[in-house]
Order: C-alpha cells, then sequence, then structure tokens
C-alpha cells in the first residue's frame, strides 16, 4: 500500500471512529484500498443464514489476517474499554500491595528480635541462671581446718592438682558430699576438698565457739583435736542451748603446762598421739578433764573425763591399775 492509501485509510479510519460513517462502507473503502473482495453485509437473519448453507456464499480468505493501521499524532487513539471491566484505575490495589511490603521488614524484624532473645535467654540459662540456680540449692559447708587445698581431682598429696588454698571459716558451696571427697565451689572456683576438713554450719558454728579465743584456735590446730573437741561437746550435755557455753582456753602454744597436753596414753605403740584438755563451763564455772585416742583414720575416740580444779593447767596422764590419772 502506498502512503497516499495509507493516510486515506487512516482518515475513513477516523470518520468510523467518529461515527460519521458506517462498518459497512469503512470496510468497502478498506477493500477498495487494499484491492480485496468485499464481503457482503446484511442485517437480514435470512441473507445471513443463506450464507452459511452448504454452497452458498463463503468469503474468500484473505492473505493478511491482521492490518494495523497507525494513528497519527493528532488522531485520539483512545482504545474501546473491554466489557465487564472498568479503566478506570484502582489505586486501592497498589496502596494494599504497597503496604503489605512495608509491612514485611518489620516482621523479619521482629522474628529476628524474637529469635535473638530466645537465643539469649537460653544462654544466659546455660551460662549463668542454672549455674546460679544450682548455687543456690546447694548446701553450705565451712572449712574446720586451719587450711584445706582445693584440688581439680581426688588425690591427695601432689602439686599438679592444687587449684587454692582455702581458710578455716571459709564458705564453701557443697554440689556433692560425699566420705572421701567433695565436689564443692569456692568463690569462683571449683574443686575437691577432703570431706573430713569441712563441717556443717551448725556444727562450724559449735566448733567455732569450743575454741574460745584466737589464741586457743592458734594453739589447737590439729584438725582431729578440734573434732575430739566438738564430739565432746555435743556428748556432755544433750541441751543443745547449753552447748554454746563449755569452752576451751588455752595458753599460747610454747607455754607449759597448758590446758592441752598430747601423750601416748592409752595405746603406747598407736600412730597418734592422745589428746587431752581442760574444757569449762562459762555460766557455772564447772571444770572437766577429757582423754580422747584416735584411730588410725583420726577419728576421735573418747576415752574418759572427771572434774578438774579451778584455774588448773595438765602436766602429766597417766593409766594406773585401770584408771587414768591427770597430774596438775
Amino acid at each position: 500500500m502506498d502512503t497516499n492509501n495509507l493516510k486515506l485509510l487512516q482518515e475513513w479510519h477516523q470518520l468510523l471512529k467518529d461515527g460519521l460513517i458506517s462498518e459497512e462502507d469503512f470496510t468497502k473503502k478498506k477493500a477498495e484500498l487494499l484491492e480485496l473482495p468485499v464481503p457482503p453485509f446484511s442485517r437480514s437473519t435470512a441473507s445471513v443464514q443463506e450464507a452459511n448453507k452448504p454452497g452458498g456464499f463463503e468469503p474468500p480468505k484473505e492473505d493478511v489476517t491482521e492490518i494495523y493501521i497507525p494513528s497519527t499524532p493528532s488522531e485520539n487513539t483512545s482504545a474501546p474499554s473491554n466489557a465487564g471491566l472498568s479503566s478506570e484505575p484502582q489505586p486501592h490495589v497498589y496502596t494494599d500491595l504497597f503496604e503489605e511490603k512495608k509491612k514485611t521488614p518489620w516482621l523479619m524484624i521482629s522474628v529476628a528480635t524474637l529469635l535473638l532473645l530466645a537465643t539469649g535467654a537460653t544462654l544466659a540459662y546455660f551460662f549463668y541462671f542454672k549455674e546460679k540456680w544450682l548455687d543456690d540449692k546447694s548446701p553450705r559447708y565451712v572449712v574446720s581446718a586451719q587450711s584445706v587445698s582445693l584440688r581439680s581431682t581426688k588425690v591427695a598429696g601432689v602439686d599438679n592438682n592444687y587449684v587454692a588454698g582455702v581458710p578455716y571459716g571459709a564458705e564453701l558451696i557443697v554440689y556433692d558430699y560425699q566420705p572421701d571427697w567433695s565436689h564443692v565451689k569456692y568463690k569462683d572456683k571449683k574443686g575437691f576438698v577432703s570431706s573430713k576438713y569441712i563441717l556443717n554450719g551448725t556444727d562450724f558454728n559449735l566448733l567455732n565457739n569450743v575454741l574460745g579465743d584466737a589464741t586457743t584456735k592458734e594453739t589447737i590446730e590439729t584438725h582431729k583435736c578440734r573434732i575430739a573437741l566438738l564430739d565432746y561437746v555435743k556428748r556432755v550435755t544433750t541441751d543443745t542451748a547449753q552447748r554454746p557455753n563449755w569452752k576451751v582456753l588455752t595458753r599460747p602454744k610454747t607455754v607449759k603446762p597448758n590446758t592441752i597436753y598430747y601423750a601416748r596414753v592409752v595405746n603406747t605403740s598407736s600412730r597418734f598421739t592422745d589428746f587431752a584438755f581442760i574444757i569449762k563451763n562459762a555460766t557455772s564455772g564447772e571444770r572437766m578433764a577429757v582423754l580422747y585416742s584416735f584411730n588410725d583414720d583420726e577419728t576421735p575416740v573418747f576415752v574418759t573425763d572427771q572434774p578438774a580444779p579451778a584455774d588448773a593447767n595438765i602436766t602429766k596422764v597417766v593409766f594406773l591399775l585401770g584408771n587414768y590419772y591427770f597430774y596438775y
């Protein structure tokens, strides 16, 4: 098609759009310009039926299945709307999508925050609260020896497992108490201590009271002798309210004679020397001279006791004719 025919066809198309010519006129003109056979146009139903009968009119097939008619810049080329669909824009659809996109990052941030909080809570539980809970529910024991070694393993007498020295009166958190070794925590250190050198709070307070002053604590430094004192205070009276009245007061360690005395009296071939002491009731003024021996595992064994004179110090203890005699 040459340029003139194309322009003319565009003008006729515009007339069709403006309603100034009929579809039939436009089709005829288009066929004329394109040199195509003109199809029959009839609004009669009978004509349509006749055309559709076998052997009736059958329009020839066009070689061109679609004709593109370009529009000039001056033409109004707005396309007709689809039936049943609105050509108006629907801004709320885009608004909803935009709002959804705005919500998505905040949702991701919220989920990430919750995950971080959950992770932090879990770590806090395992690394702080769980241990704190375990510490809070574990019993407390107190060191009753002058000093005890905290060790990383249950082996005594070596240096490679030494953790720290724990002094008399130090409180320990005991995770597991066993007859030989106890798993404990001292300050921020964990390890094992020999169970025979620690006492529960009640027994320690009673022992600390029996060791009447600082001099006595320094003089009676052997742990098995301290346990002998504790054993006797529990033995001398069943009244727990009266037990704190009984105290041992000694002279300095180097002073002789003293209110304490060491010798093998009960068994001359014993592994340990026997322990004699004078204990006084601070309320009644009563004084008792007491003798203990020890088994090979250092367990104290009560031997005898008898009244002692006021302000006496022990110079000797002997066994004679089935009796024990204290000399002052």
